[in-house]
């Protein structure tokens, strides 16, 4: 959302209330979902798995579909042996994403994550952990809340900084057993800063902390992380009906027996979306895991498309804050003229 708004009381206690629901006490799990790569309800409004601080307008609304593979995003080498077990050697997710903006300072979004295929090697050394062909199946559903505090980017004063908040749940629907689901609740409350250059290029930083149950498979330990991210957007062209994004995340296991790799995962997306005026919008684009941590690919794929009724509404900011740059810097060039002249 696009617009100058007093940090209200009423997102103040949105917020609180969300930070309480945080600390809800949590079950112990077997398994653990492997998938890094959660894409924001409302694409148009966020990065790819970024979370940017703007959100959508009152009243407004997005659905859309987002599929990516990761290649090896779990794997296991037995001790003293030439040999790599994919564990998970492949998975391939559809995200069915839908978000409505209430209000300008509220944005409420889902996140159903179908797993279509998947497969991995059977191990001897990890005996029932493996998950070598499970098929079809849910992974666990997200409802995704959003508060918007401020977003100082508007017509008259193109370019600013936006702060949100938004506490991610996750819902055990998926089977943990098959590395889909935590199997027991899991949050991740976190704060979403955007820094909006005047030509439209945005820059976002996301800090937050995942609580989730303590898992141990062999040497692996799944527990509560920091989790952190960054992501620029910039806008291509005239009509800024292209941009171009690039984001790195990553994770820092809060309570491992010494930071090793396996608990820093880190990764690196970059992409391209374009922006139709009839409210369409499609991606495409692709990554590499930087650290080989908990759920980071080799690589990953993905192509996403959504519909929404905010139509050109983002195209109209871009452009009108185009014209509004435009307008200062003739102003500006008509000033130094008079001074010299």
């Amino acid at each position: 959302m696009i617009g100058n708004r007093p940090l209200s009381t009423g997102c103040i206690a949105f917020a609180f209330a969300l930070a309480v629901v945080a600390a809800a006490p949590r079950a112990g799990a077997q398994g653990f979902d492997v998938q890094q790569l959660h894409p924001g309800p409302s694409q148009r409004t966020n990065a790819f798995d970024v979370s940017q601080a703007r959100i959508l307008g009152d009243g407004a609304w997005e659905f859309g579909l987002f599929v990516h593979v990761a290649d090896a995003p779990l794997l296991f080498e037995p001790p003293e042996e030439d040999r790599l077990d994919y564990i998970v050697a492949s998975q391939l997710t559809a995200d069915l994403t839908g978000a409505i903006g209430l209000g300008g300072v509220v944005e409420l979004g889902v996140g159903i994550p179908l797993v279509l295929l998947q497969n991995g090697d059977e191990s001897e050394e990890i005996g029932d952990a493996d998950a070598p062909n499970p098929g079809f199946g849910l992974g666990d559903l997200r409802f995704v809340p959003t508060a918007n505090f401020f977003d100082g980017d508007t017509e008259d004063s193109p370019g600013g900084t936006a702060l949100s908040f938004a506490v991610p749940v996750y819902f055990p629907t998926g089977n943990d057993d098959d590395y889909r689901s935590d199997g027991a609740l899991r949050l991740e409350p976190k704060l979403l800063f955007d820094g909006v250059l005047p030509g439209g290029t945005r820059l976002t930083a996301n800090a937050g902390y995942q609580v989730r149950p303590r898992t141990r498979i062999v040497n692996l330990v799944v527990d509560d992380a920091l989790t952190w991210g960054a992501a620029v957007d910039i806008p291509i062209g005239a009509a800024r009906a292209v941009h171009a994004l690039a984001e790195l995340t990553g994770d820092i296991a809060v309570r491992a027996e010494g930071l090793s790799d396996e608990d820093l995962p880190m990764e690196a997306i970059a992409g391209a979306r374009y922006i139709h005026d009839n409210g369409l919008m499609m991606q495409l684009g692709g990554g590499l895991g930087i650290l080989p941590g908990l759920g980071t690919p080799n690589w990953r794929g993905f192509v996403a498309i959504s519909y929404g009724n905010a139509g050109s509404s983002d195209r109209d900011d871009d452009d009108r804050r185009g014209r509004a740059l435009d307008r200062r810097i003739e102003l500006h060039t008509g000033e130094q003229d008079t001074i010299c002249g």
